[in-house]
C-alpha cells in the first residue's frame, strides 16, 4: 500500500500506472513520477552535469582570456 499522489487514496502499487495517475522511470524501474515529469533521480542527474558542463566552460573561458599588458611606447 502506499499514497497515490494522482488518486489521493492509499491503493495497491500496480492500480495507479494503470489509471495514468504515475508512469514507471525507463531507467530506474523502482521510481514512479507523474506523467510528464522526470524522475528525482534522473532530475538530480541531469542538474549535476549542467552543473560540471558550466564549470568546465567558465574554467575554458577563464584560461582564454589573457591579460593585457599596458604598450610603454
Amino acid at each position: 500500500m502506499h499514497h497515490c499522489p494522482g488518486g489521493n487514496h492509499a491503493l495497491d502499487r500496480s492500480r495507479c500506472p494503470k489509471k495514468g495517475h504515475v508512469v514507471q522511470c525507463p531507467i530506474h524501474p523502482d521510481i514512479y513520477s507523474f506523467p510528464g515529469h522526470q524522475c528525482a533521480t534522473c532530475k538530480v542527474i541531469d542538474q549535476a552535469e549542467e552543473r560540471a558542463a558550466k564549470e568546465k566552460k567558465k574554467k575554458e573561458d577563464k584560461k582564454k582570456k589573457v591579460p593585457k599588458v599596458p604598450d610603454h611606447a
